[in-house]
């Protein structure tokens, strides 16, 4: 059975980040790294993201290093319904929510360009499905193990 941070293909690319300090990262949380050293995501995260493969924790004085995959499939815990093939950005710190789609009018103002860029910031990846779902891709809800495309 398929495990939050499980692997699920032979491409993809791991590699170790340093952790800030005072954090609790579990294996298949979303973290970002910011300033060369990771964290667990939040909603309000630009990125860059990538899916701890391990976990850990740190003091204030500790310096300990997390493996994360940054390219690849890669299983996550899900924070909410998500429709198949949907694009997914962090909801709750560590899972994943479907993205909604931004609208756009036909004369594109300032603001809604600068909303659609965000948007693509705070994205995680695509929704593919679930362990062993190969013909038939169910929606996701709250708390499951669901397989993302980084």
């Amino acid at each position: 059975m398929a495990q939050a941070g499980d692997i699920a293909n032979t491409n993809f690319i791991v590699r170790s980040f340093q952790v800030d300090a005072n954090q609790s990262i579990d294996r298949g949380d979303v973290i970002v790294i910011v300033e060369g050293k990771a964290r667990k995501a939040t909603s309000n995260d630009d990125g860059p993201f990538a899916i701890a493969v391990e976990s850990v924790t740190t003091s204030s004085n500790d310096v300990k290093y997390v493996r994360a995959c940054i390219s690849g499939l890669v299983y996550v815990i899900a924070d909410g319904t998500i429709r198949p093939f949907r694009p997914v950005k962090v909801g709750s710190p560590g899972k994943v929510v479907e993205d909604t789609r931004v609208t756009i009018s036909s004369e594109y103002s300032q603001q809604e360009i600068q909303e659609l860029q965000n948007t693509f910031w705070k994205r995680v990846g695509v929704y593919i499905g679930k362990e062993n779902e190969h013909l038939t891709v169910s929606d996701a809800h709250q708390g499951e193990v669901i397989l993302i495309k980084l």
